[in-house]
């Protein structure tokens, strides 16, 4: 009844296809979520916005067309859409909102024009077979899509090794999130950030290659890769709260000079970790939690005539008697 709106009633979700009202501007949020037997909906011109999670779980939708007169792509508007292979996306328009196509599983190729400007957190994750970002903003081999020096989603399928190309500067929230394919990336010299989450439970990434560029690691931006064993942290300054909370493969690491600061639980439940070679002469800000749960027995070694400065400093007097002095 009212043109501006779309709802689908809850005794009306086993629909196969939908052709919308041609006056229809706008597809409120929830609009179609769950109709889990529509497999194609037209969309008519004159609709702006998609809302958010308007297609949420639709399971059998393999087809849509967003026309021209789109502006923006709500939140987890085609979430869960996981038999969805191919979306264009025409160059009306300019946002994309986070988890718009997460978990989109059967997702192979998107097309993003250059008026997109925005894109949330999580739009592509679990896309794993998502094998082509394709857009102005795209790296040579299309599978980087890099917004102002920011890395804002990746092509993760049949990806076991990777390495970053140039002109990267940050990478963003989430990016590699779930990347279970992906066991060693090296980053580009140009990276100087690790965003949050950035690496969240990729399960089967063991080595990470940092350049000396990066200095800063997000907030659990490791958080849960069990199969990591081999990153050197270079000269990082910053770790943040849950970093590499429960990287479980980890048996050593090595805390550079250039380090001023180690969050909360930033190495808590890495029960193999059994050494940390911590070489800042000034003890870095750090947290009673920062290293809890490590293996049993395990040492931090500090530079010879530092350890009473350690002992006695905010955070690592929670491990006083772990604290040993070393010769680096």
């Amino acid at each position: 009844e009212n043109p501006y709106l779309v709802f689908i009633k809850s005794k009306d979700r086993d629909i196969t296809s939908c052709i919308i009202h041609e006056n229809t501007r706008f597809i409120h949020s929830n609009a179609f979520v769950r109709c889990t037997s529509l497999t194609s909906v037209t969309i008519p011109d004159g609709v702006t916005r998609i809302g958010e999670q308007a297609f949420n779980c639709c399971t059998s939708l393999t087809s849509v067309t967003i026309p021209n007169s789109v502006t923006s792509i709500g939140g987890s508007a085609f979430s869960g859409c996981s038999s969805l292979t191919s979306v264009i996306i025409p160059d009306s328009v300019t946002s994309i909102g986070g988890y718009a196509f997460y978990y989109c599983k059967s997702l192979t190729s998107v097309e993003i024009p250059e008026s997109v400007t925005k894109i949330g957190q999580m739009a592509f994750i679990g896309c794993n077979k998502l094998r082509s970002i394709q857009s102005n903003f795209s790296s040579k081999d299309l599978r980087c899509l890099v917004i102002d020096g920011e890395l804002k989603a990746f092509a993760p399928a049949n990806i076991t090794q990777y390495t970053l190309p140039e002109g990267i500067t940050k990478i963003g929230n989430f990016v590699f999130c779930l990347c279970n394919e992906l066991e060693s990336i090296t980053l580009s010299n140009s990276v100087t950030t690790i965003g949050d989450q950035a690496f969240f439970a990729s399960e089967n990434l063991k080595s990470v290659t940092l350049s000396e560029s990066v200095t800063h690691i997000g907030f659990s931006a490791f958080y849960n890769c069990v199969s990591l064993s081999d990153i050197e942290l270079k000269k990082v300054t910053n770790i943040d709260d849950n970093a590499f909370c429960g990287c479980s493969s980890l048996t050593e690491i090595t805390i550079p000079v250039s380090v001023h600061s180690i969050g909360a639980d930033a190495f808590s439940t890495c029960n193999k970790l059994a050494a940390v070679y911590c070489k800042p002469t000034v003890p870095p800000i750090a947290e009673t939690s920062s290293f809890s749960d490590n293996a049993t027995g395990r040492k931090i070694y500090v530079p010879r005539n530092t350890e009473q400065i350690y002992k006695q400093s905010k955070g690592w007097s929670a491990y006083t008697s772990a604290i040993e002095p070393y010769d680096f």
